[in-house]
C-alpha cells in the first residue's frame, strides 16, 4: 500500500493550475495593498504615547519587491511541475488516467500498486528536478534504507557514498 505522504503529494499535482491561479491573485492583492498604503505618516502608540511615524520607503519597497519575487518564483516552479506532469499525463492510457483521477482527485479507495509506484516515481522525479531548478543544487534523495547506527564505519561509508567522495 502507498505511503500517505506520497498520496498527498500526488494529489496536489491534480490542482497545480488552481494553485498557479491563486498565486497570481495573491500578487495582484500585494500590488493593490501596496498601492493603497499611506506613503506619508501615520499615528502609532509608542511607549504609551501617541507619536507620528514616517513611512519607511526603503523597508516597504524592499518587502514588497521580495514578496512579489517569491510569488513569481513559486509560479515558475508550479508551471515547471505542471508542464512535466502534463507530459506524463499525455503518455497514459485512458484507463490509467481514470484510475489516477479516481484515486488521487476523487479520493476513491482503489488500489493498483503498479500504477501507484509509476506515478510516485514520476512525481518524485519532477520534485527533484524542480528542486534542482530552484536552487541549482542537486537535492539529497532520502531512501527508506536503514543504516546500522551502531557501526560508525558503516555510517561514515554511507555519508561518503552519498557525497560521492
Amino acid at each position: 500500500m502507498a505511503n500517505l505522504d506520497n498520496e498527498d503529494l500526488v494529489s496536489t499535482y491534480f490542482y497545480i493550475q488552481q494553485r498557479i491561479d491563486r498565486a497570481k491573485e495573491r500578487i495582484e492583492e500585494y500590488e493593490q495593498d501596496f498601492n493603497n498604503k499611506n506613503f506619508y505618516t501615520c499615528i502609532q502608540e509608542r511607549y504609551e504615547e501617541m507619536t507620528t511615524v514616517a513611512f519607511r520607503l526603503e523597508k516597504e519597497v524592499t518587502n514588497h519587491v521580495a514578496a512579489i519575487e517569491v510569488a513569481e518564483q513559486h509560479i515558475k516552479t508550479l508551471r515547471f511541475k505542471l508542464k512535466h506532469f502534463e507530459r506524463f499525463w499525455m503518455e497514459l492510457s485512458s484507463s490509467d488516467k481514470e484510475y489516477y483521477s479516481n484515486r488521487y482527485k476523487r479520493r476513491k479507495e482503489t488500489f493498483n500498486d503498479k500504477l501507484d509506484n509509476l506515478i510516485f516515481d514520476e512525481v518524485s522525479e519532477i520534485e527533484e528536478a524542480a528542486s534542482y531548478q530552484i536552487s541549482g543544487v542537486i537535492p539529497i534523495i532520502l531512501t527508506n534504507k536503514l543504516v546500522d547506527e551502531s557501526d560508525p564505519n558503516e555510517s561514515l561509508n554511507q555519508m561518503l557514498k552519498l557525497l560521492e567522495v
